[in-house]
């Protein structure tokens, strides 16, 4: 695999995906920051590029339910990602943080169909 074509799919198609996203795009800061991939499977989401209405709203008052479903509007990002690169799967680590809180989801995705 190579991973330079993978970062680069994924910073790519998770730029698109903030820019695209109305709920998301109009409260970040500098969307270059907010969410990329790095060396070793992770994935990094700066919280702090969001404003602090959004935060309030739907961060701070329970931080796990937000990640869980913030990877859940990322998997077609994802899988599509991994596909224009042929992985046919792969494990990443969400790191989440905010001021000092952080949360880490572990999550593997897989192909489970191919065209032979």
């Amino acid at each position: 695999m190579d991973e330079v074509k993978l970062k680069s799919a994924l910073n790519t198609s998770f730029y698109l995906w903030v820019i695209k996203n109305d709920k998301i795009s109009f409260q970040i800061r500098e969307v270059h920051d907010f969410i990329s991939y790095s060396k070793g499977g992770t994935i990094d989401v700066d919280l702090s590029q969001l404003s602090p209405e959004y935060l309030d709203k739907f961060y701070v008052t329970n931080p796990k339910k937000y990640a869980d479903g913030f990877i859940k509007t990322l998997e077609q990002t994802v899988f599509q990602s991994l596909a224009a690169v042929k992985v046919d799967d792969y494990a990443f680590t969400y790191m989440f943080n905010y001021q000092n809180m952080s949360v880490t989801r572990k999550v593997n995705y897989y192909m489970l169909s191919k065209m032979i």
